[in-house]
């Protein structure tokens, strides 16, 4: 508990922290602003009227000129009182107050003379407790001037003058006390108070009276009437009979000694020494703690900023930007303009500590790889640290060049070899899925254009390097480039420094920036773009790039070729690519060049597929097993058909029009170069058949030999997987595939080719059919000669054997051994096709029976002349012959053998005619069972 201490209280500036400002303050404003201590009522009576009422007066109890009736009637109006008439008032006639309750007014009364006895008290027990300091004082004094005074000599000697003097200054100094509390007391009553000039006045004259009026009388007349009679009383027992002045004139001291004030000056000095020298070291320590108790309360008051340069060194460790910038902006608005110098230098710490913040946030910014989250706080960091320059510009910049460096570092790491093995794994060992993989990246073609099943384990080995590097060039500019877009839409519309959106000079200066650096930012793209057409260009189209760029972007000439089936991969991921750029919103002119490469692949992989494809069909002869079906063919037009029908499904991708993309066949030279393709594959896999059938027996790898003895019935029991032809078999199977080419499928493949939309199909169409005519025709040919010519061969040796003369010869007994000979090989011939393909049996059968008729109507018209025998067995064998194949006769043959006849004499005897009658009737009777072989049949061929 603080006890009161004796002080003047003076008027003081007083300092308001809160509001920052400085206002004078009188220590009479914090009295209550309600002394009488009840509840306030305004009256309704105009202040006008009031004024008028009470002139000079004021109803303000701090005033001079208080009026406490005027204060009554403006804040406690209750009940009619009647009010004292002021002359000359305009309230004078019956004018009744509405005043506050008697009560309440008794009440307010009551707390008025509580608060004035608690405050008299307070300070006269106050006054009293210090009395007997000064009377000890008093004591002392008298103690030790009564040795001098007692060896003085002179009458009129005046004892005490110095403690007299001392008890009176005491006594001053109690009475301006009382003064002071008394006055304080009024005020708290209500009652008004003594101002400045009245406190003067009251000081003066109780200084006056303290050195000039003699104790008999009243020591202070003018004191207030408040002050205790019997507090004079003892203050008057202990002072002086005799004013000091007077004893100093009376004993003559003051002329000797010189003036009471310059002996008062004097003891004043030695009193003020003597204790210099006593509290001298005390003083000394009180001053030494005061400063320190004032440093120490400088530190706690302003611990804030005293502690910054330390809290920021830490939050920065922690990473709480935030809290610095925040603690920053803090200092710098209450620290910045300073002009404390102790101030000035813990602020430019400050400043020290801030700007090596910066530089940190800038390297971080500036850092790569970073995420867009980290890219727009560390701007927004040094945005609000008031940074220099553009930090978002150049975080644009810095990722720019970042980007381009990784898209080269891709290519330098396939070509110098590090991804040898092409199963390596990222030089980060990252195993997740691609970028495009997020994208959808769906299955690869293989091969011919099947759809890829998921990869397996092996994919990484089993796919070019080519196509890796694309995948992974991808995955650099899809995983880079939509941040890198996206910080440039936080620049341009500025949320990179509010996310909320409003405007403020930071976002507007931003705006501005990326208004003048629009086009900076779009050769930022464009180079990036470029970069990538570029390197993929250098690795699938090097002719394409310019010979100065080769060695920048080039190098693949050792790599493994592509196919049309990873061409077409490459080109769905570069559409991916493409996609997601378009995704991004970013303009088609800046993607133009992406556009324009996948037009050159498309191309490229379509023409890359019809050269591969040409190259398949090749190798088709390798795989002919030479196993025919039901219809006389084998699996070979089969595999070349679907060889066709995937081809066309492996181009499906790359033909597709997506949007944005033109037609590669509406272009005239694609078109043309597509049509000669496709003609080409046509005529190599026609040209292939003629091969196959060209081969000799020597070419084949035989599993077993067979005879080749056309009546062997061992021939016709190895047509079975493994089973190697004769040249002649291999011609009848060629020319059983050239027939269903030409029905099925060619006509199928047409079907195929406008379908999947290629151009040229009627060339395509029209080209093959010829070529496969063509070689039907030939091959024909060479399979008629190699059959026909022997059989035709054997008639004129047969018929003129054992010397036979036609006009010489016996009668006739039946069919010669020669005719029926050249009937069991024709059955042989017609056996061997029909295991074949029965549809080439009336083909062939009919051209070997030409060849046979013709063969015999030349044998006819060689002879010079026929006896009556001779015509009859020639007439006969002519007879039996055409009439055992006449199921094969065609419009030449039956001219053949009509000649023949003709060219033999006409039988004109009954018994002529029925002798030949019975033995055509024994020949076809004895030859019944080979003979049936040529009778029409609807028996289907075994499949062998």
């Amino acid at each position: 508990i603080l006890d009161q201490s004796a002080v003047w209280v003076e008027e003081m500036n007083y300092y308001d922290m809160r509001t920052d400002r400085n206002k004078g303050i009188s220590p009479l404003s914090l009295r209550p602003s309600n002394p009488l201590g009840i509840d306030i009522d305004k009256g309704k009576i105009p202040q006008k009227d009031i004024e008028v009422t009470f002139p000079g007066m004021s109803g303000d109890f701090t005033s001079e000129n208080f009026s406490a009736t005027w204060y009554l009637i403006e804040n406690h109006t209750g009940s009619s009182l009647p009010v004292t008439q002021t002359p000359g008032s305009s309230m004078t006639r019956g004018l009744c107050l509405e005043l506050a309750g008697f009560e309440q007014l008794k009440l307010a009364a009551n707390n008025l003379k509580k608060q004035a006895t608690k405050k008299n008290e307070g300070s006269l027990a106050y006054v009293k407790g210090g009395l007997s300091t000064f009377f000890e004082a008093q004591d002392a004094l008298a103690g030790s001037e009564s040795g001098r005074c007692s060896s003085s000599s002179g009458p009129g000697c005046v004892c005490y003058p110095d403690s007299d003097l001392m008890f009176r200054l005491a006594v001053t100094s109690w009475a301006l006390q009382c003064v002071t509390d008394a006055e304080d007391t009024q005020l708290a009553a209500g009652q008004g108070g003594y101002c400045g000039d009245v406190k003067q006045t009251c000081t003066l004259s109780i200084l006056r009276s303290a050195i000039h009026t003699p104790t008999s009388t009243c020591l202070y007349p003018n004191l207030p009437s408040f002050v205790p009679v019997a507090e004079q009383r003892e203050v008057h027992e202990k002072a002086s009979a005799v004013p000091i002045h007077q004893r100093l004139e009376s004993d003559g001291t003051e002329r000797v000694e010189g003036s009471m004030t310059q002996r008062l000056e004097n003891i004043l000095n030695r009193a003020s020494d003597t204790a210099d020298t006593l509290f001298q070291e005390v003083l000394g320590r009180k001053d030494k703690a005061d400063s320190t108790r004032n440093a120490l309360n400088v530190l706690q008051r302003f611990k804030f900023l005293f502690n910054l340069p330390l809290n920021i060194e830490r939050n920065i460790q922690k990473g709480d930007y935030d809290v610095v910038i925040n603690d920053y902006e803090k200092a710098k608005s209450l620290f910045g303009p300073t002009e404390v110098p102790v101030f000035k230098k813990v602020y430019a710490e400050v400043e020290t500590r801030i700007g090596a913040l910066r530089s940190l946030l800038l390297e971080k910014l500036l850092q790569t790889p970073s995420t867009l989250h980290d890219q727009k706080r560390y701007i927004r960091y040094l945005s609000d640290l008031h940074a220099p320059g553009d930090p978002a510009w150049q975080c644009i910049y810095a990722q720019h060049k970042w980007i381009l460096q990784l898209m080269q570092n891709c290519r330098n790491e396939f070509i110098s070899g590090q991804r040898v093995g092409v199963g390596a794994l990222d030089s980060e060992g990252d195993t997740r899925p691609s970028a495009l993989g997020r994208l959808g990246h769906t299955a690869s073609l293989q091969r011919g254009g099947s759809l890829r099943t998921p990869r397996p384990s092996t994919w990484r080995f089993e796919t070019p390097l080519q196509v890796q590097f694309v995948e992974k060039l991808s995955d650099v500019v899809i995983g880079q480039l939509p941040n890198f877009w996206k910080l440039w839409i936080s620049y341009v519309n500025g949320s990179l420094f509010s996310e909320t959106g409003e405007k403020s000079g930071q976002v507007e200066k931003s705006k501005k920036n990326a208004r003048q650096r629009q086009n900076d930012f779009k050769k930022m793209i464009e180079d990036m773009t470029n970069r990538l057409v570029k390197l993929v260009r250098g690795a699938l189209l090097p002719t394409t790039l310019p010979q100065g760029d080769l060695s920048l972007y080039g190098g693949w000439e050792n790599k493994t070729e592509l196919t049309g089936a990873w061409l077409t991969q490459i080109i769905h991921t570069v559409r991916a690519c493409h996609e997601a750029m378009s995704a991004l919103e970013i303009p088609n002119d800046l993607l133009q060049v992406i556009q324009d490469l996948l037009l050159e692949l498309r191309v490229h992989c379509l023409m890359v597929t019809l050269l591969h494809t040409t190259e398949d069909v090749k190798r088709l002869a390798e795989k002919e097993d030479w196993v025919v079906d039901n219809e006389g063919i084998t699996s070979l037009p089969s595999q070349f058909e679907q060889c066709m029908i995937l081809m066309l499904q492996s181009l499906k991708e790359p033909l597709e029009i997506k949007q944005g993309e033109m037609n590669v066949l509406q272009i005239d030279q694609v078109q043309d170069q597509a049509t000669e393709f496709s003609v080409g594959i046509m005529k190599v896999f026609i040209n292939c058949l003629e091969h196959l059938s060209t081969k000799t027996d020597g070419d084949i790898d035989a599993s077993h030999n067979i005879s080749v003895d056309l009546s062997s019935p061992v021939r016709f029991s190895g047509i079975h997987e493994g089973f190697s032809p004769t040249s002649e078999q291999r011609l009848l199977i060629i020319l059983s595939n050239c027939h269903y080419l030409e029905k099925h499928t060619f006509l199928n493949l047409a079907n195929y080719f406008e379908k999947h939309g290629l151009t040229g199909t009627e060339k395509i169409t029209r080209v093959s059919m010829d070529a496969v005519r063509g070689l039907d025709r030939k091959l024909f040919e060479a399979y008629i000669e190699r059959r026909a010519d022997p059989i035709a061969g054997s008639l004129e040796p047969g018929i003129y054997a054992g010397y036979f003369d036609w006009r010489d010869c016996q009668t006739p007994t039946g069919v010669r051994n020669y005719l029926k000979e050249a009937l069991v090989n024709i059955i042989t011939v017609h056996a061997e096709v029909f295991t074949v393909s029965k549809d080439l049996v009336p083909r062939v059968l009919s051209k070997i029976v030409e060849s046979v008729a013709d063969e015999m109507c030349r044998l006819m018209q060689c002879v010079s002349s026929f006896s009556k025998n001779g015509a009859l067995q020639a007439r006969l064998e002519l007879c039996a012959l055409r009439d055992a194949i006449g199921a094969y006769l065609n419009s030449e043959s039956n001219a053949s053998f009509k000649l023949a006849l003709d060219a033999l004499p006409q039988l004109h005897s009954g018994a002529d005619k029925k002798l030949l009658e019975e033995l055509l009737n024994k020949f076809k009777s004895s030859m019944q069972l080979q003979l049936t072989c040529f009778q029409p049949s609807c028996i289907q061929p075994v499949k062998r």
